[in-house]
């Protein structure tokens, strides 16, 4: 290595070592993300996660009741017992359970006559399990607590055939039921619509930013204001130009995704528009708010990616929250793009009506509006 060469390569070291947000983004960012992979898709010794569960007693024997009680007792499950099954279907269809069984009428009997049966339980009951299609390890996880709690429920009632079921099977089975859009269950393409479009949204607003901090030192921003432009005309024209362009890019992926996969919005269209209109807004004043902050076009490009990669890792985006722990679930209605995903899934696939597309855009909104005054605040005309 010649000592030109050396020279260039000390060079290049230290500009980057004196651009201290390009060595956070560099080291910092992706020790982050395999911290958050390692910590939301770990393997082994990990504790049962706690399961939302609700329980409905159709029979009201006292197998069944004991069954309830000891659903209800459960440390994973914790079961609320509801009065019907359309009470039920309604907790898990507004994400208010992750899972529901329905103890059918007749259930004990019917246990009991299966167990007896020569047949080998050929006529056995169903509980009915209606789950959240996001849910997987969930529902996998209700089902096992459910297996261990019904057959001490049933003995009394069973006698000497429950010994007998040890080695002929279960009386009674468990029918799914998937409580989405139709009961159609999870539909990836329209969840994977809202994660694109919301990430790549947010990336055009850090582009957004630039141009306006690029702007900023041609002194094009001097000249607007000499004008005579007020500031807060050019952040209001800004916000809505933006916000215009992100609207645009989610009505064009929808169209897309409906064209090639057959994605539609099944629940309210005016909710989705909300939904829609806000979360653009929102994009369009966090661009605004990362540009007053930006001192060279370089730096805030990458420290605008970075925040951009957090926020779509924390809001189910890459793959449902329902994946991440308990205590990460509840930290990520903190983070705006939860609610931007949660609110597009909920009038797509979800099907769910006006009302619940309301929470979530009072949310987008009332951050639309903090980071436009922030902006508004922070905002020179000049470096």
């Amino acid at each position: 290595m010649t000592r030109l060469t050396r020279a260039l390569v000390r060079k290049d070291l230290r500009l980057f070592l004196t651009d201290r947000r390009a060595v956070i983004v560099s080291f910092a960012l992706p020790a982050l993300l395999a911290l958050f992979f390692g910590a939301t898709l770990g393997g082994g010794g990990q504790k049962p996660p706690k399961v939302a569960t609700a329980v409905v007693d159709l029979d009201g024997s006292a197998a069944s009741k004991r069954l309830v009680a000891a659903l209800a007792a459960d440390p994973v499950l914790g079961a609320t017992v509801v009065a019907t099954a359309d009470e039920a279907r309604d907790l898990v269809r507004h994400e208010r359970a992750e899972v529901a069984f329905v103890i059918p009428a007749g259930f004990a009997g019917d246990a009991a006559a299966a167990a007896a049966s020569a047949e080998d339980h050929s006529a056995r009951p169903a509980v009915t399990v209606l789950s959240d299609p996001t849910r997987g390890l969930s529902t996998s996880v209700a089902r096992g607590e459910l297996e261990r709690a019904v057959m001490p429920a049933l003995a009394p009632d069973l006698g000497a055939e429950a010994t007998r079921c040890a080695t002929r099977g279960l009386p009674y089975e468990t029918t799914m039921s998937s409580v989405g859009s139709g009961d159609s269950g999870f539909d990836y393409g329209a969840h994977a619509l809202a994660g694109m479009g919301i990430q790549f949204i947010l990336i055009g607003a850090i582009d957004s930013a630039v141009g306006l901090i690029t702007d900023r030192q041609r002194g094009l921003l001097k000249r607007i204001h000499a004008a005579p432009v007020a500031r807060r005309t050019l952040i209001l024209s800004r916000l809505l130009s933006g916000a215009l362009i992100a609207l645009a890019v989610l009505a064009f992926l929808y169209l897309f995704g409906h064209f090639t996969m057959g994605v539609t919005i099944a629940g309210s269209a005016l909710g989705f528009g909300l939904v829609a209109v806000s979360f653009s807004l929102v994009a369009s004043s966090v661009g605004l708010l990362v540009a007053t902050f930006g001192k060279t076009p370089q730096a805030t490009r990458g420290f605008g990616i970075f925040i951009v990669l957090i926020a779509t890792m924390l809001s189910g985006a890459w793959f449902p929250t329902a994946f991440f722990p308990g205590w990460l679930q509840d930290a990520t209605k903190l983070v705006p793009t939860r609610w931007a995903v949660d609110g597009l899934d909920a009038m797509s696939w979800r099907g769910l009506g006006l009302a619940d597309a309301l929470l979530p855009v009072g949310v987008l909104l009332l951050t639309a509006l903090i980071c436009t005054t922030w902006a508004t605040w922070r905002f020179r005309w000049d470096d």
